[in-house]
């Protein structure tokens, strides 16, 4: 499912009013993988990036740059040995692109592959910024663009291809009245730094990325109840579900769903999201509030993925 982390304090919630045992709220966050989310697993691989470096010089040590700032994030992010990931520069001009998620030219690819040891090889290029923005006397947008290209040199296959279009911002210690032309001048001086950023943020997308989810249990603060929860606080979902399935038989039709309610949420956690459908199902029938509905509807559509 994900990574855990139950709130150590409780929030409460009175679902029942007047009742005994007065029925609470417990919340916990899931870390759960981003839909869609890549990871560029080494996996004992080999890895290089490479600068797409135009003829201009100013250009060209822009590009290196942000080239530099995605290894050295990329190395953090997959737990690597520093300037374990090197880094190459290729002329712009000999750089042939990619077709069809395959290499354009693949003994181009192959030399750079057996010249940098490496199978997996990273591309950046065409770094460019536009419309350089003084904000006040101190900050500045510096709207960028720039290309990543993850190519598998041994499957010739391009893994990932993207174009980044955004913004960065910066804000200056200056004096007050400074110039919008001071500000800029400066802005200028900063460039490879800006590029330097511009290479972790492509870096961030080569790594897996989580999410916060937001879930709940429900309890009383007695037997049974409260010892399924001290299970599902130290992460031991079996035997939280094992607690529960008695208190789903209840005569209390309100009781019982309760019961189904935390057990469809502890087959979820287990992966089992099937079974966690039918328990929201049978809580629904004994019993129907917003959060059994909104919980049938995320499992819904974790079924739908699943079976893409």
């Amino acid at each position: 499912m994900g990574k855990f982390s139950i709130y150590a304090a409780v929030v409460l919630l009175l679902i029942l009013q007047g009742c005994a045992p007065a029925f609470q709220a417990k919340y916990f966050d899931v870390e759960v993988l981003k839909e869609g989310s890549f990871n560029l697993d080494p996996e004992g691989r080999e890895v290089s990036v490479f600068a797409v470096s135009p003829k201009e010089a100013q250009d060209s040590a822009l590009i290196s740059a942000a080239a530099k700032g995605l290894a050295t994030k990329y190395e953090t992010s997959q737990v690597l040995e520093p300037e374990s990931v090197a880094i190459y520069s290729i002329p712009q001009s000999e750089f042939p692109g990619f077709v069809n998620s395959k290499g354009r030219q693949p003994e181009y690819y192959e030399s750079l592959m057996m010249g940098s040891a490496s199978q997996l090889l990273i591309f950046l290029s065409n770094l460019q910024f536009s419309h350089l923005g003084v904000k006040g006397e101190r900050y500045m947008t510096i709207p960028y663009t720039i290309k990543m290209d993850v190519y598998d040199a041994i499957k010739d296959s391009l893994l990932l291809s993207k174009q980044f279009r955004d913004t960065l911002q910066a804000a200056f210690l200056t004096g007050s009245n400074t110039s919008q032309k001071t500000i800029y001048d400066a802005a200028m001086k900063s460039l490879p730094d800006f590029a330097t950023k511009i290479g972790e943020v492509a870096a961030n997308e080569l790594s897996t990325k989580w999410e916060t989810e937001e879930w709940m249990l429900i309890y009383a603060p007695n037997g049974a109840w409260e010892k399924g929860v001290r299970y599902a606080e130290n992460f031991n979902w079996e035997e939280a579900v094992q607690t529960w399935l008695p208190l789903a038989e209840s005569q209390d039709a309100k009781e019982a769903s309760y019961a189904a309610f935390n057990i469809a949420v502890g087959c979820q956690m287990l992966g089992e999201t099937d079974l966690a459908l039918e328990w929201i199902r049978y809580a629904r029938e004994k019993a129907d509030f917003s959060e059994y509905t909104a919980l049938e509807k995320y499992l819904e559509n974790k079924r739908k993925q699943a079976a893409k």
